[in-house]
């Protein structure tokens, strides 16, 4: 089970580490605190339920052991405060996984996302055997997330006009490559 300390931009000892059930009820709240956030870059808008979690954490809890996927969460003061994760794809695609992220608002800012994902990069290549790009896909008015897959790599390759719709208006979807074999 991995679990490693990171220094914060601003002196903040943060904890990465992967989730185990334990964690259904703080993940809940960090969800749906972003949920509520206008733009939040993630594609739940809606509250969801302590059961709802534990059903999806249960299910990629057991993606993670058949080596498909990996989660790491970041913990402060025993809060969840981010996560990010990559799952494999299938099939004819399975040389490709794609990642996602989330930081709560306070917390952004402050090089938490950038050492996740190296760590979540770091993983993905010694559990994943076979995995040559990850694959991004900010949503358009995401600057923040652009700007961080840019600075580890990412390459925008295309985008899908109207893939988002929040709050009666249209959003782009940027599809976003690294090569890492």
């Amino acid at each position: 089970m991995f679990k490693k300390e990171i220094i914060a931009k601003d002196g903040t000892k943060i904890l990465l580490r992967e989730p185990t059930m334990r964690d259904a009820e703080q993940l809940t709240k960090f969800v749906n605190k972003l949920a509520t956030e206008r733009h939040n870059g993630i594609l739940i808008n809606k509250r969801i339920s302590l059961e709802q979690e534990k059903k999806w954490l249960r299910n990629n809890i057991a993606e993670t052991k058949k080596n498909n996927k990996i989660i790491l969460v970041a913990t402060y003061n025993g809060c969840v405060i981010g996560n990010c994760e990559i799952w494999r794809k299938k099939y004819i695609e399975n040389h490709r996984g794609e990642i996602a992220i989330a930081i709560s608002k306070e917390y952004r800012k402050r090089g938490i996302g950038t050492a996740m994902l190296k760590e979540l990069f770091k993983l993905a290549k010694k559990r994943m055997k076979g995995l040559e790009i990850i694959e991004a896909r900010p949503i358009s008015y995401n600057i923040g997330a652009k700007a961080l897959y840019r600075k580890l790599g990412f390459k925008k390759v295309s985008e899908i006009p109207k893939a988002v719709k929040e709050n009666g208006k249209y959003y782009k979807v940027g599809i976003m490559q690294l090569y890492i074999k």
